[in-house]
């Protein structure tokens, strides 16, 4: 059974190879992992039509995943005083920008500058946020949490961390890490575009082409 086992899997290292003569041990491992996962889990899917891209099976995927999530973590939030997600989400970004401007706070969270604003003044009337003068530029404020707001991100936190442990309890840590590393390096290129590139949409984006974003 060894033998077979190792003959097949030198035969499918080689057709791989012929098909992707650039790539790697590392990526044959990942490419014989998620074939192999995706015969098991195909039928499964009960998100409607299967799209006809992986991009967009991917996408469907992440959204479907996300709003799931999400479902879950603003009904327990609630219990604590956070009335959507975006608040715990401001609450982390200026908790971890280290007396960020408001502008820093909004394009971080990709959100409007007008929805940001709001949020802010709500997190400042929740007593959970703290405005200061910038010593440097008159025009500007720097965020910083009260103590009543870092107890409250950390009660999030702890929320957070009770659904995590359950909704990906089956998938296995090193999984998790893949899919951290494959997703990372495009979270980081389009997060330093967005902002400039938001107001022209996708398709002027798309007609510079994937260098120039």
């Amino acid at each position: 059974m060894a033998i077979n086992q190792t003959a097949e899997l030198v035969k499918q290292w080689a057709e791989f190879e012929q098909n992707h003569p650039n790539a790697n041990i590392e990526d044959f491992c990942r490419y014989h992992l998620i074939n192999t996962r995706e015969k098991q889990n195909r039928e499964g899917f009960l998100g409607g039509n299967i799209p006809p891209g992986r991009d967009q099976m991917l996408i469907k995927l992440m959204g479907r995943v996300t709003s799931m999530f999400l479902i879950f973590a603003e009904h327990d939030l609630k219990e604590i005083g956070i009335d959507q997600m975006l608040e715990f989400q401001y609450l982390n970004t200026i908790q971890n920008m280290k007396l960020p401007k408001k502008t820093e706070v909004i394009n971080d969270s990709f959100t409007e500058l007008s929805s940001g604003l709001l949020m802010i003044d709500r997190l400042k009337k929740k007593g959970w946020v703290l405005e200061h003068a910038d010593k440097t530029d008159k025009r500007s404020k720097r965020l910083e949490l009260s103590p009543a707001g870092i107890e409250v991100l950390y009660n999030c936190y702890m929320k957070l961390e009770s659904i995590c442990s359950i909704f990906f309890k089956d998938l296995p840590p090193d999984d998790v890490n893949l899919v951290v590393q494959l997703l990372t390096p495009i979270e980081i290129q389009h997060s330093k575009h967005w902002q400039k590139n938001r107001a022209n949409g996708f398709k002027d984006m798309y007609a510079k082409g994937w260098g120039q974003i």
